[in-house]
């Protein structure tokens, strides 16, 4: 079952103007056409999550949203959890799934901050995971997970130069992350979960007109509306971009996804810098860490290796020598 073929329910047209693309909802302000030249973000998403679950999985969706996914995967799985934390988008996947007849959804809402609120599902009973729109893994969910669970995620969207050009953003049209891989696969590996694969895509999307494109900016909170924040700066801003970008099939908006799939599994460790390199790691402050001189490191060892240390993220993790992160394969 696709999320097009699930019923629509008299709450969604409540709720499709307000939540948009974040509920996974149409609206009549989405863009009139979308080009992927033959390889879009969602279709990735939808063969991962087909090849990957069976009759046995026991999914969770986090950040569940309005429930079209959950409904769309149920039919084809053992159990799916749903975790959503707006109070209305989890009424609306409630009425989905009695309407659909499912009996192995089960909802759960809360906050994906609180510990507390995860207690409902079973410790290391969920194989396979995703978060679609939704929000980051916390330390809070790893021990939801089995060994060897697979986390499907939509790591990174933005409409490439609109951000900059509205003052939301200072990256520069292409995004640039030297010297290492993105960042949530460093966050991520803090969490016991290392990656499997990586995929950016880029897409072009296209609107009739200036006001077209201010309706569906309005939707789902991509930026601040106008009548939010900085109405006159924000209106010249649109005006100024739509100018630049007016192409014969409309004015073109740029967007691009990046959708990781994880996996749970141990942590490569390195050894630490003591002069030996038989040492266990430390999980020592850096200030603190003992310096091998010149003579002492190992040959090859020009940089010391990463080390492993408690921060805001969870446990930062390095997993590779620092000469070696640029050529990384998922460092994009």
């Amino acid at each position: 079952m696709q999320p097009t073929d699930l019923p629509w329910l008299p709450l969604d047209d409540e709720l499709a103007p307000e939540y948009g693309a974040y509920g996974s909802y149409p609206t009549e302000h989405d863009p009139d056409l979308v080009e992927t030249h033959g390889d879009a973000p969602w279709e990735e998403i939808g063969r991962l999550m087909d090849r990957l679950t069976g009759p046995d999985s026991v999914v969770l969706d986090l950040g569940c949203g309005a429930g079209f996914h959950i409904c769309a995967l149920a039919p084809a799985v053992g159990h799916v959890w749903g975790f959503e934390q707006d109070p209305r988008l989890i009424e609306a996947a409630r009425r989905r799934v009695e309407t659909c007849g499912l009996q192995n959804v089960a909802l759960v809402e809360g906050s994906n901050s609180e510990a507390g609120d995860f207690g409902p599902i079973p410790d290391g009973s969920i194989d396979f995971g995703m978060s679609i729109r939704g929000p980051n893994v916390t330390l809070r969910l790893p021990a939801k997970l089995r060994d060897d669970a697979l986390w499907l995620q939509e790591i990174y969207r933005q409409c490439l130069g609109l951000h900059a050009i509205f003052g939301r953003s200072r990256s520069t049209f292409l995004p640039s992350l030297p010297g290492g891989p993105d960042p949530i696969v460093r966050e991520y590996a803090g969490l016991a979960l290392l990656p499997v694969s990586a995929r950016t895509f880029y897409y072009e999307q296209y609107f009739r007109d200036s006001e077209h494109l201010r309706a569906w900016l309005g939707v789902g909170g991509l930026l601040p509306s106008e009548t939010e924040c900085r109405p006159a700066t924000d209106r010249a801003a649109r005006e100024l971009y739509c100018r630049y970008n007016d192409t014969p099939g409309g004015i073109r908006l740029v967007g691009t996804t990046k959708v990781f799939l994880f996996r749970r599994t141990d942590v490569p460790r390195p050894p630490a810098m003591t002069g030996t390199s038989d040492a266990p790691p430390t999980n020592r402050p850096r200030g603190d860490r003992p310096r091998a001189d010149a003579g002492s490191r190992r040959p090859g060892a020009e940089l010391p290796m990463g080390p492993l240390h408690d921060c805001a993220g969870g446990l930062e993790a390095w997993m590779w020598p620092r000469p070696c992160i640029a050529s990384c394969p998922h460092a994009s």
